[in-house]
């Protein structure tokens, strides 16, 4: 008799596969962050939509009072209704105080929402808009097209 058979041992037990459920933690951790990163996504783009939406309904107010205005030529009138279509674009995105602004806040708070490139023209608008100066046509043109930009550039 030999020593195998003197010991009487078993066969081998092979373990079981290895099941792919539950993942390892840094799975969960990936699929965590992965949610979140959608999550941001969607909110990312939900916002910027809207912003959208408010700056194509401002441009669009904004051409229906150039209309208005320059059908009447009325320019000093233009200056003013183009003032409260920017003043209710900001209401729109979320600046609840410029509704009530004097000149020189509303002022500040446009250089500090546009770029350094127009604060001149900023302050050449905020200054003319409380005063009754005469405005060419062709001014009149050229304040609406920077008012356009303006809103475009408008900063969030």
């Amino acid at each position: 008799m030999s020593i195998v058979q003197q010991l009487q041992l078993n066969d081998v037990i092979e373990p079981s596969p290895i099941s792919a459920w539950p993942p390892a933690p840094g799975w969960w951790l990936l699929l965590v962050l992965a949610l979140l990163m959608l999550a941001l996504g969607i909110y990312w783009l939900i916002r910027l939509r809207r912003h959208r939406t408010y700056r194509r309904r401002a441009l669009t107010a904004l051409e229906k009072c150039w209309q208005v205005h320059s059908a009447r030529e009325d320019y000093p009138g233009f200056r003013h209704a183009a003032n409260l279509v920017l003043k209710r674009h900001c209401l729109q995105l979320g600046y609840t105080h410029t509704a009530s602004m004097p000149a020189e806040s509303w002022q500040k708070f446009l250089m500090k929402k546009l770029p350094p490139r127009y604060h001149s023209e900023v302050s050449s608008f905020c200054h003319l808009l409380y005063r009754p100066v005469e405005t060419t046509q062709q001014e009149a043109r050229d304040q609406y097209v920077k008012l356009q930009d303006w809103i475009r550039r408008l900063k969030c």
